[in-house]
């Protein structure tokens, strides 16, 4: 399937169906085109001229990508930060583990009680005792093993269970609004400009 099969990209709507086929014949005119006008491209996207070299599939490649991100916005904020931290030399592990700052307050009701913690750099405070994880805490209230982290709702939304309420003082990530394609920050354009 190419990256500009029918129906993979952009919403269903009057406006989304004219950027998606904007964006389909941007593919395919770069897919179509030679290492000179690939140059050309590069250097019109990137601002700056292309080293000599880079290959043509790449090139194709880096600037498909480009095009797909100033049309949708590119990739989320928390992508772009646990990218970032894998490429300063942290473990992914580490990249994606979502950071709680001390000062959190992490707040989850259990059969009709309302259970508040504190997050701090020691551990995790729940009624005056302090616990090194918050599965401790999670098997404490329930009384049985459970992950602490999906019990007060850290986790991917879907598994969290549906009477988690998580009060944090985290940002929220979330892509770029799609009507506003190109104010999107496009992490290639600056890959493109380091490559030059």
């Amino acid at each position: 399937m190419s990256i500009a099969a029918e129906g993979a990209i952009g919403p269903r709507s009057p406006a989304g169906s004219k950027r998606q086929h904007a964006l389909h014949a941007k593919l395919a005119a770069i897919a179509a085109m030679d290492r000179a006008a690939l140059m050309t491209e590069w250097q019109r996207m990137a601002g700056t001229a292309t080293s000599k070299y880079l290959s043509t599939p790449f090139m194709r490649k880096a600037l498909t990508y480009e095009a797909q991100c100033k049309a949708l916005g590119g990739l989320p904020v928390s992508m772009r930060r646990a990218l970032a931290a894998v490429a300063a030399g942290k473990s992914v592990d580490q990249a994606v583990r979502p950071s709680i700052q001390p000062g959190t307050h992490l707040v989850r009701e259990w059969n009709g009680r309302t259970y508040q913690v504190e997050v701090r750099k020691d551990g995790y405070v729940l009624d005056g005792s302090t616990y090194k994880s918050l599965s401790a805490i999670a098997r404490k209230i329930t009384g049985v093993r459970w992950s602490g982290p999906r019990f007060f709702g850290l986790t991917d939304r879907r598994s969290v269970p549906p009477d988690a309420d998580v009060a944090s003082a985290q940002q929220q990530d979330s892509p770029p609004p799609i009507d506003e394609p190109d104010k999107a920050p496009c992490p290639v354009k600056s890959q493109l400009e380091a490559l030059s």
